[in-house]
């Protein structure tokens, strides 16, 4: 997936493209769709804005990390206890 003119972290394509070359989504159970704009008014927790496509819509890494992490299907955060969720949705 490495070494292109793609300048953010040297990708050969965007990073939807790339999940989907070995990640059937079609069938997959996922809270957000690729492509999709945080909301007017949304912020996400610090930290997180560099998840974000070039267009600042939610894409696979926004809550993935594709090499490794603790927490299942390789999250960002854990989902037992909501935290992944909260990143964006902050609980009022």
């Amino acid at each position: 997936p490495h070494g292109s003119s793609k300048e953010k972290f040297n990708l050969r394509a965007e990073v939807e493209v790339i999940c989907k070359d070995c990640h059937n989504v079609k069938h997959a159970v996922v809270p957000h769709k690729n492509g999709v704009p945080l909301k007017p008014g949304m912020e996400i927790d610090e930290g997180y804005e560099g998840y974000l496509d070039k267009k600042n819509r939610i894409n696979c890494y926004t809550c993935h990390r594709p090499h490794t992490s603790p927490h299942l299907f390789y999250l960002r955060d854990g989902i037992e206890d909501g935290a992944l969720c909260r990143r964006c949705h902050p609980k009022n």
